[in-house]
């Protein structure tokens, strides 16, 4: 019964720690950071998009999600950045963009307010 018990607690312990790891792929990544940033655990959230943008380095999405954890941190020209380089990629993210709840302290920026509302040529 002791070995069985063992060898059961083993193979927990492994699925545990499987299921635990980090993930490693850029997708899984976003997806983890989203859910970060989500729960409001920022720090978390811009490590894990960081990581995201090495593996895939012209992820608009990606971008989008490293502007919102930064502008959640209070870090406003980090956040510009990102979010230009996010909008510079994929346009359409502005109209998102004027919405996200998770950009508002970026909304008394003059340059936020160019890069989304401004005309675009």
């Amino acid at each position: 019964v002791t070995a069985r018990a063992r060898t059961y607690l083993a193979v927990a312990d492994s699925r545990l720690r499987t299921e635990m790891a980090p993930p490693r792929d850029a997708d899984s990544l976003y997806d983890r950071g989203v859910i970060e940033l989500n729960r409001g655990e920022y720090v978390a959230a811009q490590e894990l998009f960081e990581r995201a943008l090495k593996r895939e380095p012209e992820a608009a999405h990606i971008h989008y999600g490293l502007a919102a954890s930064r502008a959640r941190l209070g870090a406003i020209d980090t956040a510009l950045k990102s979010l230009r380089r996010a909008l510079d990629l994929q346009p359409k993210l502005r109209i998102r963009a004027q919405r996200d709840h998770d950009l508002n302290p970026l909304r008394s920026d003059p340059e936020f307010e160019q890069l989304v509302f401004a005309p675009r040529d």
